[in-house]
This record gives structure tokens, sequence and C-alpha cells, in this order.
């Protein structure tokens, strides 16, 4: 366990100090109270005993109160790389979104761009930015989309953690959309009507990474959510 100047370890060994003082000065005191016959050996002993006893729990004491300082501080850091991690996540996944908007306008001629591609061109992006934003300032922000999101919520009443909510539940149904879709399989080519085998889901076509992403930020989404309706409930 490393530990730094101003800790409680350096006033521990402080007091150590002062205690190994007094020690002497309390044996030097009972031998002259025994040496005057002012207290017996027993009586003494005990004396010397009690204090040694009592130091012993102070030094316990400030041990304990130690770990726990080192512990809280090794509970931050993990803490910070959970984040960093789930922040890498978002921003894998808010990439996934963008390119999964392009190709839906590209694939549907932009038949389909406005209903499914933009909202996921927007989404994604601003997944990417707050993500990316926090990577790298180490600061959280809230991107242009969710803002929208919460000012709506704000002028039809409702609070800025609904329009969380929405823009979580959004974000949910966009990917789950994206995922199980049928899309037509790359490199298939016909000149009329594409039959049923020609087609895949969504799914299929991501690589490994981004589907796992996907996954992972599907699931702290939704965990999210919950926190967000569980912090409304209880206050």
């Amino acid at each position: 366990m490393k530990y730094h100047p101003g800790s409680i370890y350096d006033i521990f060994l402080m007091l150590e100090a002062k205690t190994f003082f007094f020690r002497n000065e309390l044996i030097r005191k009972v031998n002259h109270e025994v040496g005057s016959n002012c207290l017996s050996v027993d009586g003494g002993i005990e004396i010397i005993q009690s204090e040694i006893d009592n130091l012993k729990k102070q030094e316990f004491d400030l041990r304990i109160n130690d770990s726990q300082q080192y512990l809280i501080v090794q509970k931050e850091k993990n803490g910070e790389r959970i984040n960093l991690f789930l922040k890498q996540v978002g921003f894998v996944s808010g990439g996934s979104q963008i390119f999964a908007g392009i190709g839906v306008c590209v694939a549907s001629l932009g038949a389909a761009c406005a209903g499914f591609g933009v909202p996921l061109l927007v989404q994604g992006g601003n997944n990417v930015y707050e993500n990316g934003y926090y990577l790298l300032l180490r600061k959280e922000v809230s991107g242009p989309a969710r803002g929208v999101y919460c000012d709506v919520a704000k002028t039809l009443g409702y609070s800025e953690a609904d329009g969380d909510m929405v823009y979580g539940y959004v974000d949910l149904g966009l990917s789950g959309y994206g995922m199980v879709r049928s899309i037509v399989r790359p490199g298939t080519f016909r000149l009329f009507r594409y039959i049923k085998s020609d087609y895949i889901r969504g799914w299929q076509e991501m690589g490994k990474v981004p589907l796992i992403a996907e996954i992972i930020g599907d699931a702290v989404t939704g965990f999210s959510i919950y926190s967000i309706s569980n912090g409304e409930k209880n206050e």
C-alpha cells in the first residue's frame, strides 16, 4: 500500500513518536510510585498494561481509517475505468448508428431516409459527440439532440429527466430496429424482384466489434433509463 505525505499514516508515525515518550514517562512514574510504596507492583503492571491496550486500540483505529481511505480512492479509480470503457463503447456504437443511417439512405435510394436513416444519423452523431467529448476532455456534456428532447419535455410540462428517458427509448428503438430489419445481402443483385433468401437481418451485416458495442451500449442505455426512472420515483 502506498502512502503519501499528509495521510493518516504520517499522523500515525508522529503519534507513535509521542506515545513512545509518553510510554517511557509512564513507566518511570509507575516505577517511582512502586519504589515509594505508593503503588503495588501488581497495580503498576495493571496501569501499564491498560495504557498498552489503549495505545494498541488507537493504532488499530488509525490503520483501519487509512485502509478505508485507500479503498475509497481505489473504488473511485475503478469507477473511472469502467466509465471510460462505457464511453468508448458509446462512441463505437454511435459510429455504427451513423454508418447504418448512411446505409439505409443509400440502399433505399432515399425512400427510407427520412423515416429511419436521418433519425439514425442524428442519434448516432449525438452519441459520438457526447462520448467523444468525454474521451477527449474527461467532462460530461449533453449533445444538441438530447437537448432538443429535454427542451420539448419541459415545454410540455415534463421534467428534463423525462426528456432523457425519451431520448434513451428512441435510441433503443432505433438500435433494435436496425439490428432486426431485413436488408439485401451484400453482393446480391437481381434485375427484378429480390427473393426471401436474398435478405439478411441487420445484425448479420455488422462486424463483431460494432455488434458487441451495440449490445453493450443498449444495455447501458436501458440501465440509464431504469436509473432515471428510479430516481424520479424516490424524489
